[in-house]
Order: C-alpha cells, then structure tokens, then sequence
C-alpha cells in the first residue's frame, strides 16, 4: 500500500512511531481541501488498478512465461 499512497498527493501517510502522528494527520485533514488529493487518488486508480490495465498486465506476463 505505501507504493500506492503518495503522501498528501494521493492519500495521507502518518508514521506509527511518532507520537502525535495520526493526530497531524487528523488534524489536517480537517483544516485541508482535499479535494485535489481525492482527484489524485482517483485518477491514480484508474491509471493502475482499471480492469483493462491489470488484464493488459496480466497478458504480457503470460506471453512472456508462455515464450519460456
């Protein structure tokens, strides 16, 4: 998932180990538009999880094994 989720550009990242993580987060999610972020998100998920996507990667993986 942290390859999928750009921090504040697709999605919003709070580190575990940090006290006050989630809380900043929280924070500014509530002080934030994050509209564009969505928009982001969204189009990253149509760009890289849309059936056609996977179906296409899925076909070149198995021409490749079927070559082998």
């Amino acid at each position: 998932m942290k390859d999928w989720i750009k921090n504040e550009e697709t999605g919003l990242i709070f580190n575990l180990d940090k006290e006050n993580g989630l809380e900043e987060k929280i924070e500014y999610a509530l002080t934030e538009d994050l509209t564009k972020i969505g928009e982001n998100a969204k189009n990253w998920v149509f760009q890289n999880l849309d059936i056609k996507v996977v179906t296409k990667r899925f076909e070149e993986v198995y021409k490749r094994l079927k070559t082998v």
